[in-house]
């Protein structure tokens, strides 16, 4: 029993150490933004480490964080799948739309894969244990047909916030409307009425925070127990297109109604 014991809290120190490991590919930028009237976006691969090979697979799904290579279907290809990349080398990926219909009205999320398989181990001494991880990366990848309006660095001024009253009837909550064709993503939102500033706390779901296209969402701000006064006003962050925090202020624009 004590020998069980032993080896389980030998395991669990792995384990816990595991959570200090860190993957050595960095894809340049946060997002990919696929204009509709390109033909291929390139998306830039460096592997950071300084004696380590890695092998990298990649691909797009249209949100399931469980998909694989095999059971994805989406209306694009990209260049090369799977490569091997050096120590402090670079790679290039070629993302390209096979011409399959999208809508042409609004932005199309999607999501970039990179996987990042450690390379096999050498014969190792009798006895000697060694972990290896996998690490899985995945990126907002949007398709973005052409002529789609306003601009998408106007877009977060065309938010509309209202307070509402909560569904448990337990204070209120801050709703937020998207009229534009893109997906927006809020990085930050604050409350300010008179001396009073009420923060939001994000969570970890990749997709909090996001706004779609014509779409709205609503968010439980502590603290928010009383309608805000008529001068009250909403400041937040939004992510733009090259992964930049941009600040915003606006009014609320609809009261709330009991």
């Amino acid at each position: 029993m004590m020998v069980m014991m032993k080896r389980m809290g030998w395991v669990l120190a792995l384990l816990l150490a595991a959570g200090t490991v860190q993957a050595k590919v960095v894809i340049t930028g946060t997002r990919v933004i696929y204009p509709g009237q390109e033909r291929e976006v390139l998306v830039r691969l460096s592997n950071m480490a300084e004696d380590v090979p890695s092998v990298l697979q990649v691909w797009l799904d249209s949100g399931d964080e469980k998909s694989t290579p095999d059971t994805v279907d989406v209306p694009f290809v990209i260049s090369p799948p799977v490569f091997r990349m050096d120590p402090g080398s670079s790679q290039t990926l070629r993302v390209s739309y096979t011409g399959e219909p999208l809508a042409d009205d609004r932005e199309t999320l999607f999501w970039l894969n990179v996987l990042e398989i450690p390379p096999a181990l050498d014969k190792m001494a009798e006895g000697e244990v060694n972990l290896q991880f996998s690490f899985r990366t995945r990126l907002k990848t949007f398709f973005r047909p052409e002529g789609l309006k306003p601009l998408a660095h106007e877009a977060p001024q065309q938010l509309q916030w209202s307070v509402q009253p909560a569904k448990n009837q337990q204070g209120y909550v801050v709703q937020v409307s998207n009229p534009t064709p893109y997906f927006i993503t809020l990085q930050g939102l604050k409350v300010v009425d008179g001396e009073k500033q009420l923060r939001y706390k994000r969570g970890n779901h990749v997709n909090e925070g996001m706004v779609a296209p014509f779409g709205r969402q609503q968010f439980n701000v502590p603290g928010l127990d009383a309608r805000p006064g008529a001068a009250a006003k909403i400041e937040f962050q939004t992510v733009n297109d090259f992964g930049g925090r941009v600040g915003s202020v606006a009014a609320f624009t609809a009261a709330a109604t009991d």
